[in-house]
């Protein structure tokens, strides 16, 4: 509210030092024009610009085809509202419509009229968009929220190959999960609000980690229904303990995928030459491994598709260069 009420006040002052009519006017043109975002900001700004041309149009067709008169407002109101509705100008109706009395108020449709009108505009616009330049970046809370995120998976990682081993613990409360993935939508906000305040595509990057780790997160909650099903601890089991506390140790790497999909695929191998289970229980704690085994492939198969889609500069920019702001 500061930042809007010191443009505001800056608008106000300039009109009145170039002697501009209705100064005020660019105070609330540039209070309008202030938005949550740069993005949101810049497009409302062009908007502004291109519904001031079809206003004067506007304003020329009612005021001198039917003369000034309340109905000729009316009627103003009534046409910058369909091409508003038309072609998405509704946040440019109140501007327009402040425009529109100024030449109802003076009564004439003159250049220099005109001039002074687009003067307003220029100013109330201009401060409004030199106001948001001064968004605070929330780049340092995503990457506490990647390292927090990061820590959390790898504590995960670690509890439930604990629990593999020795079956004698609750297990991992699913709670952590349920936490784990409400913290990964919150980081997931503060991306896209990142993205609005910036001109840059590769700052999509912090939205395609979060919505990895998002779907990670998916198939973490199925590894981990499955291994909380077991009732015996086998020697595969062990070995998928030891995977998961490697995992656990690789998680902050940027594109390991080649080396876990090798080990999972070793694993995989090892299970198929091991002797066939001899009792029910056996073949249903088995079954539930080679399961489990599936969702760790898709667990690597979602980075896997994160790292294939990003592009040399994000790579440069956020894999390389930990100063990107």
């Amino acid at each position: 509210m500061a930042k809007i009420a010191v443009g505001s006040s800056l608008a106000i002052v300039i009109a009145q030092l170039c002697n501009v009519q209705f100064a005020t006017s660019a105070g609330i043109i540039t209070l309008l024009s202030v938005q949550d975002t740069r993005k949101e900001t810049l497009e409302l700004a062009l908007k502004r610009i291109i519904s001031f041309v079809a206003t004067l149009i506007l304003c020329y067709l009612v005021f001198y085809g039917i003369d000034f008169h309340a109905w000729s407002v009316m009627l103003f109101l009534l046409g910058i509202g369909v091409l508003g509705e038309r072609y998405g100008w509704q946040g440019t109706l109140s501007v327009n419509a402040v425009i529109a009395t100024h030449f109802y108020q003076t009564q004439t449709f003159t250049p220099d009229l005109i001039a002074n009108e687009a003067m307003l505009l220029v100013i109330g616009v201009s401060i409004g968009v030199i106001m948001n330049l001064y968004i605070p970046t929330n780049v340092h809370l995503i990457k506490a929220d990647i390292a927090q995120i990061e820590s959390d998976m790898k504590k995960l990682f670690i509890e439930m190959a604990a629990y593999i081993r020795h079956l004698e613990t609750d297990g991992v409360d699913k709670q952590c999960l349920e936490k784990l993935e409400k913290h990964i939508d919150i980081a997931l906000g503060r991306a896209f609000d990142n993205m609005n305040n910036t001109l840059y595509n590769h700052a999509r990057y912090y939205i395609e980690y979060m919505e990895m780790r998002k779907n990670q997160c998916v198939a973490l909650q199925s590894i981990h229904y499955y291994l909380h099903s077991l009732t015996e601890v086998s020697e595969e089991a062990i070995i998928i303990a030891d995977f998961m506390e490697y995992i656990s140790t690789t998680i902050y790497k940027y594109n390991n995928i080649g080396e876990l999909q090798r080990r999972l695929q070793d694993i995989r191998t090892m299970m198929q030459k091991r002797p066939l289970p001899k009792t029910r229980e056996e073949f249903e704690n088995q079954a539930l491994l080679y399961v489990v085994l599936e969702d760790f492939y898709e667990f690597i198969d979602i980075k896997a598709k994160f790292c294939t889609a990003l592009t040399e500069e994000q790579i440069k920019l956020y894999w390389y260069n930990q100063k990107i702001t």
